[in-house]
């Protein structure tokens, strides 16, 4: 890991902010974050010149473009891609549920980390943190990751038309 050139989204709070100090203070990895938000802590690093940060919506194709003029400016080129984004969002029955939240959901935990991979696939490895939700009754369930061997993503939802 010393030395690799990483891209972690999501990287500037929760467990996003937990990969990236790791990668940096005891790896001594080069990483861009895309993240939302962004620690005080992971602003001191930036600072520090230990990393660079894009801040926005990941879902957002202009933001995905200045993720990628940076991975490029800042680390010349990408090792590998950490993925730490999701949200659980509103998880309901058919009959309930609001599609607009829904396309929200899906588009924050789903397409957004497929069209950065499809737009940086780097040679190393794509770690997804397996990311999962329910509905209280069980009536949809969504989880989805990423296999590095073969290299696919995949993606499951199962619903209950009650």
């Amino acid at each position: 890991m010393a030395g690799k050139r990483i891209l972690v989204v999501g990287g500037g709070r929760g467990i996003g902010q937990y990969v990236t100090e790791y990668l940096i203070k005891r790896h001594h990895a080069r990483v861009v974050i895309l993240s939302q938000d962004v620690s005080e802590d992971v602003q001191q690093l930036a600072e520090e010149n230990q990393l660079a940060i894009v801040q926005g919506d990941a879902t957002n194709a202009q933001i995905q473009k200045q993720t990628l003029e940076k991975v490029s400016s800042f680390l010349g080129g990408l090792d590998s891609l950490v993925l730490t984004i999701g949200v659980i969002g509103e998880i309901e029955t058919i009959a309930r549920l609001d599609l607009e939240r829904f396309r929200r959901t899906l588009a924050i935990n789903l397409l957004a980390p497929v069209e950065l991979v499809s737009k940086q696939r780097p040679p190393g490895d794509i770690c997804t943190l397996h990311q999962g939700a329910r509905s209280a009754d069980n009536a949809l369930k969504i989880s989805h990751g990423y296999s590095r061997s073969p290299r696919k993503f995949t993606f499951q939802c199962q619903v209950d038309m009650d």
